[in-house]
């Protein structure tokens, strides 16, 4: 299997999909909202120890509101006031290390590839 995560950039400027060959999620899918709250304890362990760890770490992130998880993807929602080019840096790592725990491939041989394609957003 190549370890790969796969940025998307969608029309809502503050979210982004991450598409991975490893699975982050024992779950179908969760949405978590910063600040994490007492209730998403039982939402937490069903997503299993990875999805759990990229949960809890992308929302002590700043910007960072919202995090949307299934199995071979991730979504970031970030606050209007911030950049991705400050926050995908460190999505991007946190991803990789659970590629490294999951699948002993050192972070360096992560391929990360940028999928932005606006064709479908209707303004040819």
């Amino acid at each position: 299997m190549k370890a790969r995560i796969v940025t998307e950039r969608v029309p809502n400027p503050y979210y982004r999909r991450y598409h991975t060959t490893v699975e982050i999620s024992e779950y179908t899918i969760h949405i978590f909202s910063r600040p994490l709250r007492d209730y998403c304890e039982i939402y937490l362990k069903e997503v299993g120890k990875y999805g759990r760890e990229v949960v809890e770490k992308l929302l002590r992130l700043d910007g960072v509101t919202d995090v949307t998880l299934q199995p071979y993807e991730v979504g970031v929602t970030i606050g209007e006031a911030h950049d991705w080019e400050d926050v995908q840096p460190h999505v991007i790592a946190t991803l990789k290390k659970v590629f490294v725990q999951k699948c002993t491939v050192s972070e360096d041989e992560v391929q990360v590839i940028e999928k932005y394609d606006t064709s479908k957003w209707g303004n040819e």
